[in-house]
């Protein structure tokens, strides 16, 4: 009797310790994709999730380069519910922490965050990092237990060639513009008959 008391608080230990090290090492991928954009434009770089096992509440920090200025942070599609927030205002270290906590796990993958960056005129071309780390102790599941992340550094390369970024409106003037050009090139063939 007493050895099977003994098996079977160790084999209760095990699940224990097992399924708190499964749900811990998640393999939670925090990361966001590199980025192009001419000096002047504004960079808009979503921030990723993916191998979700469950988050209740996290604080990421963002480290970017003295060149990049005004930085934003607004919520992505998987942060559709909880609080929100930044310590952007204030801030001159080139660095910021988003927080967000909610009343029960979020398990989707998509986007987290979006963080938007102006790029001055005066820009110089090259690779600039945007680095991503979280705090442990503020980054938990619904039963408070650590979720751990791992975060990817990204890079934004600033190019006086990299593809122009229209803004809606731009697209829709461009749009309607080659349709009055096709008009008009149509309507000089015929009259060129």
């Amino acid at each position: 009797m007493k050895t099977m008391k003994k098996l079977l608080a160790f084999l209760l230990c095990a699940a224990v310790l097992c399924t708190t090290t499964v749900y811990a090492s998640g393999g939670t991928r925090v990361y966001a994709s590199a980025v192009e954009v001419r000096p002047g434009e504004e960079i808009v770089i979503p921030v990723q999730i993916e191998g979700n096992v469950g988050i209740m509440g996290f604080r990421i920090t963002v480290r970017y380069p003295e060149v990049l200025s005004s930085p934003e942070v607004e919520r992505g599609e998987v942060l559709n519910a909880g609080s929100l927030n930044d310590s952007i205002t204030g801030n001159t270290q080139e660095s910021f922490d988003v927080v967000w906590a909610n009343t029960e796990d979020v398990r989707a993958d998509g986007t987290l965050f979006v963080i938007r960056f102006d790029v001055p005129d005066e820009t110089q071309e090259g690779e600039y990092d945007i680095s991503l780390s979280y705090s442990q102790k503020d980054t938990f599941n619904e039963r408070y237990e650590d979720v751990v992340l791992s975060c990817e550094n990204t890079v934004v390369t600033v190019r006086s060639d990299a593809p122009q970024k229209l803004t809606f409106l731009q697209r829709v003037v461009a749009f309607f513009k080659r349709i009055m050009e096709k008009i008009i090139n149509i309507f000089h063939k015929q009259g060129a008959q």
